[in-house]
């Protein structure tokens, strides 16, 4: 009953998309509903992973927050995810479990995209993996893991070299000028991470013990690269397959769809030699459900 009643306040929210700061079709809504119904029935700290797996199937589409013109605006996008927004969707079901109203899971989509939960233009978004796991971190709902046989200095400046690429910065001044200052900002820090030998290492039976103790099943994981301007080029969730093998639960552009990658993630990694390893972000499965109060989606808000 309650999920039909969810259903139908989303149906009447229909009438004003597209007219405040949250973009979703009926089908976005009525999907994070059924969605967050089964969730409510699992135990708290199970969730995380029983969203990660329930979005299993879900079409790959690139740049899903890209296609729209206009004043930046939260995104839902349930019929098609890219790497990013699959972890997104992902944290916000979970935070959103307790209420269970496409109002929560907007709130706390917007919670994780964006600096500290606010929509302040494009500039405001999340853009680097480590801009967003240390905007998770600070409000709690994760914690970065500085763990790792190797270090990344961070060189942050791609989207501002390559400021052509991202109408949104092409020809306004302002928002560059802020993506620039964010780029600053990440400079210079120094993040550990798992090379690709202490996968392979783990891989072969090798040190096995030593990854499994430092990287968990639900485990954030972002694949650092060598690819100047950048500090990874992709991101997942760690899983530990039956196969006693680190595998990556992720909105895969090879396999067109959300899957659990067959092969190990070393195996993976070994044709992609751009990618160095991988850094760690914990996902908190204490993590409290409270946000800050935003705008936006009509009564659905």
């Amino acid at each position: 009953m309650k999920t039909i009643f969810c259903i139908i306040i989303n149906l009447f929210c229909l009438s004003v998309h597209g007219q405040g700061e949250v973009e979703y079709t009926k089908e976005d809504s009525v999907k994070v509903c059924a969605l967050l119904a089964e969730g409510r029935k699992q135990e708290a700290d199970k969730r995380f992973m029983h969203y990660a797996l329930a979005l299993v199937g879900t079409p790959y589409e690139g740049g899903t927050l890209e296609r729209y013109e206009g004043e930046e605006r939260l995104v839902v996008n349930m019929r098609a995810l890219d790497c990013t927004t699959y972890v997104d969707v992902v944290m916000a079901l979970t935070l959103a479990s307790d209420e269970g109203t496409f109002g929560a899971f907007c709130r706390q989509l917007r919670r994780v995209r964006y600096h500290d939960g606010r929509t302040d233009g494009y500039a405001s978004r999340n853009h680097y993996f480590a801009e967003n796991a240390e905007n998770l971190q600070r409000q709690g709902l994760a914690t970065i893991i500085d763990e790792g046989d190797d270090v990344q200095t961070l060189a942050i400046d791609y989207m501002t070299t390559h400021r052509n690429a991202y109408r949104q910065i092409a020809t306004d001044d302002i928002e560059y000028a802020r993506i620039c200052k964010a780029e600053k900002a990440l400079t210079g820090k120094r993040i550990r991470f798992w090379t690709r030998n202490a996968l392979m290492r783990s891989d072969n039976g090798r040190d096995k013990g030593l990854l499994q103790k430092h990287i968990k099943t639900g485990d954030i994981i972002g694949i650092v690269t060598r690819k100047k301007g950048l500090d990874t080029t992709h991101i997942g969730i760690a899983y530990w397959g039956d196969d006693g093998r680190l595998h990556l639960l992720n909105a895969s552009r090879l396999r067109g769809k959300v899957v659990v990658e067959p092969r190990s993630l070393h195996q993976y990694m070994t044709t992609q030699k751009s990618q160095l390893g991988v850094r760690i972000v914990r996902w908190n499965p204490g993590s409290s459900s409270g946000a800050q109060s935003t705008s936006g989606g009509g009564a659905c808000i």
